[in-house]
């Protein structure tokens, strides 16, 4: 019983059986020699012991998984595994190759924690730990516990400092997507309405949230994701907004500029002096690429184009600060419909998306 005791309160590696696979640290750098499994499992009476005694002298603020022999600290904080154990100076390997830097950036999720007294452990998602800072760390054959910075085995964290390490990969927003995937371009022509917006940047490759900067504080506008950072925009007909996004990771930094304009929608339609004119009233004449492409009057009855105005002829006849007048008094009487069509999507994907009202001649 003596020998056990021991035993569980180190926390000691007992292992054999050398890995016969290769696996390697994001930068390529082999990691396959450090790899071991461990043998014997632990018996029943061995994890109660150990559940007794965290019980006893830990505050540990939530506990991910049990005891086990299946994997150690550096194997979860750094290769992401719970099938082998990693061991010293294997984990070494992940800053040494630069696939992790040290940053300043302590409280970070996912910012990985090398205790000096040969311990590894992930910053988590804060507030876990009564607003501290939260470290997810394997303890030896111990459990998977969320638990307060210097909350751990003694063995551990001997007085000295520790190091923390981002992952040192691109940030770059050349790959922001909106709506249902469409990739943003520099602008983009949308309709009015709800659009998310996708970074696709994991937390842990960024030291502080994207700056997403409108350029106008009305439009509603909110972040969220718990590993992405995404957005929503609302924009109304004729409105324009651009992003100032921003970021900046543990080896490099991005920006870029993406705009978002909609189509102006006409809100007055009708005819003037019985036969002569068509006015159609928008809300933003003065910006060409929120008028419609083209505009077509289509019998109703028939389904003939009586008229066609393409984008030149529509902003060269805007005759007052937001009107247009399209003579019809040599088009049949009836019903008709007036096509409009915008252009949606991006250069990458363009589209056409058309609206229409029915009017009648008389």
């Amino acid at each position: 019983m003596k020998t056990f005791i021991k035993i569980a309160f180190t926390i000691s590696n007992v292992f054999i059986s050398i890995v016969g696979f290769t696996q390697t640290t994001p930068n390529g750098t082999s990691i396959t020699s450090y790899i071991v499994y461990p043998t014997p499992p632990l018996s029943t009476d061995e994890i109660d012991w150990i559940n007794n005694y965290v019980s006893t002298h830990h505050n540990v603020c939530q506990i991910y998984s049990g005891p086990t022999r299946s994997y150690n600290c550096h194997a979860y904080a750094w290769p992401g595994s719970t099938s082998y154990w990693l061991n010293s100076p294997g984990d070494d390997l992940f800053w040494s190759d630069n696939s992790y830097v040290l940053t300043s950036y302590t409280n970070n999720a996912g910012t990985r924690v090398s205790y000096q007294g040969d311990h590894s452990g992930i910053v988590v998602t804060g507030g876990l730990c009564n607003g501290g800072t939260a470290i997810a760390s394997k303890w030896g054959e111990w459990g998977l516990y969320v638990h307060a910075e210097n909350d751990v085995p003694p063995s551990y964290l001997p007085g000295s400092p520790k190091s923390y390490y981002g992952r040192c990969a691109s940030v770059s927003l050349t790959n922001v997507t909106y709506g249902s995937g469409t990739p943003a371009s520099t602008v983009n022509f949308v309709s009015p309405g709800y659009y998310p917006i996708f970074t696709n940047i994991e937390y842990p490759r960024l030291n502080s949230n994207i700056a997403w900067n409108p350029s106008s504080g009305t439009i509603p506008f909110t972040s969220y994701g718990t590993f992405k950072i995404n957005a929503d925009l609302s924009i109304s007909s004729g409105q324009s907004i651009t992003f100032y996004m921003s970021s900046n990771g543990y080896c490099d930094s991005d920006s870029r500029n993406i705009s978002f304009a909609a189509s102006s929608s006409f809100y007055l339609i009708g005819t003037q002096k019985l036969t002569d004119n068509l006015t159609i009233v928008f809300d933003k004449p003065d910006k060409i690429e929120l008028l419609p492409q083209r505009i077509n009057i289509i019998d109703n009855f028939s389904g003939k184009v009586e008229k066609t105005l393409d984008i030149n002829d529509i902003s060269s006849i805007i005759e007052k600060e937001n009107t247009i007048n399209i003579d019809i008094s040599r088009l049949s009487r009836g019903t008709k419909i007036i096509a409009f069509e915008y252009l949606a999507g991006n250069s990458i994907d363009p589209k056409i998306e058309i609206k229409s009202e029915r009017v009648v001649f008389r």
